[in-house]
């Protein structure tokens, strides 16, 4: 699924960086930037506005994917807003925290499956599906939110942290 990058700048959070560069090794720094993201996406509603955004089938369908006897599997309507997730980014130089659709590969125990979540968020056919942009639509409607509270949340661990560890 094609990323939506947005890099927001805020100016209060640069003491912050050098309070987590100074103090912190790699590895614990990683983990309370993820942490500060986790919380403020969820508290900026930037899930909850992909789950809104993201449509629901009005009656369950069978799914093309056959088992081993030729039967399609049934596939529940609001399946694809259940396996709306929050995922931590791969890369360790830039952490990020990603929400998409969960798919097969990442799917644990029967859990919603969203392979089709790219066909719906970009469109697919030549004219027959047009695209959603399910991604786009909920970052901008919360990306303010989401900045504001990551600054929040991020002073606040790196202070909390400062504190537990007797650190000035």
């Amino acid at each position: 699924m094609p990323a939506v990058n947005h890099n927001v700048r805020i100016e209060g959070l640069d003491s912050a960086f050098n309070d987590l560069k100074r103090l912190f090794d790699e590895t614990t720094a990683r983990k309370i930037v993820l942490s500060s993201l986790r919380s403020a996406i969820k508290a900026g509603g930037g899930l909850r506005a992909v789950e809104r955004l993201t449509p629901i089938g009005d009656y369950p369908h069978i799914s093309t994917r056959r088992d081993e006897d030729g039967n399609g599997n049934i596939i529940d309507s609001g399946n694809l807003r259940d396996s709306v997730k929050m995922f931590a980014g791969r890369s360790k130089d830039f952490p990020n925290m990603q929400v998409g659709f969960q798919t097969g590969s990442n799917n644990r125990g029967g859990k919603p499956d969203g392979w089709y979540g790219y066909f719906v968020n970009e469109g697919f056919g030549q004219g027959n599906r047009r695209p959603r942009k399910i991604f786009e639509t909920a970052l901008n409607e919360t990306e303010p939110a989401i900045a504001r509270a990551f600054e929040i949340k991020l002073i606040q661990s790196v202070q909390r942290r400062k504190r537990k560890y007797g650190f000035r």
